[in-house]
């Protein structure tokens, strides 16, 4: 028997597939192709074809692709 996990969503902010991508800035059907393809941020599956992205996992999702610039190299010879 699949072992059940308990989530109490009352004080989270969560979002469906349409507002997930919003929030992302990204395309719905970008969204679920990566979902479908295993890409996609975490999410929950209410049914078929309907799931529920919390906004801690959208915002984690983003934090994990950050990428900071290296320092512009200084082309003037001085330290």
């Amino acid at each position: 028997m699949a072992k059940q996990i308990s989530l109490d969503l009352q004080d989270e902010p969560a979002l469906r597939t349409g507002n997930a991508a919003r929030y992302l800035g990204i395309a719905h059907s970008t969204l679920n192709k990566w979902r479908s393809q295993g890409r996609a941020p975490a999410h929950i599956t209410l049914s078929w074809k309907k799931y529920v992205w919390l906004k801690r996992d959208l915002d984690a999702f983003m934090g994990a692709r950050r990428v900071e610039s290296p320092a512009p190299a200084n082309k003037g010879g001085e330290a």
